[in-house]
Parts: C-alpha cells; structure tokens; sequence
C-alpha cells in the first residue's frame, strides 16, 4: 500500500525531500513506516499525524494516508 508523507523543517532538509509516496507492507504501523524512512533522529522524538489526526506510533495506517512527521519538542 502506499501513504504520502510530509517532513518539515531539519527532517526534510537532512532527507532531501519535502514530501514523498512511500510503497509500505499491508496493516504497517505508524512506527514501521519511520523505521522503514530511517530518519536520522530517534522515533521518540517525533510527532506524527495521520490524515490531520495526532496519532500513537502503534496505529496501523492504510492505503492512501496522509502522513505528517515532525519534531515533537523544541528548544527552551
């Protein structure tokens, strides 16, 4: 199946891409996708929304979302 998924800010810049189809393996989750796109920060990190929606990297995804991936905190 394949989900679409959007980086921002230093996530995008150190993969070279914005946004990108990525082809994942049938009732794939959340965390298999970001262990399949190998980013280079720890998963932990992150936040991810699926189809506008803040989701637990245990959620299964399906064909055709939407994914955003973000770091999750900031500087303080």
């Amino acid at each position: 199946m394949t989900v679409s998924i959007t980086l921002t800010g230093m996530l995008a810049s150190s993969m070279g891409y914005k946004q990108k189809a990525v082809e994942i393996e049938d009732n794939a989750t959340i965390k298999m996708l970001l262990e399949q796109l190998k980013l280079p920060v720890n998963p932990e990190w992150l936040a991810v929304s699926v189809n506008g929606h803040l989701k637990a990297k245990k959620n299964r995804l399906e064909d055709g979302d939407e994914v955003f991936i973000s770091p999750a905190g900031g500087a303080g």
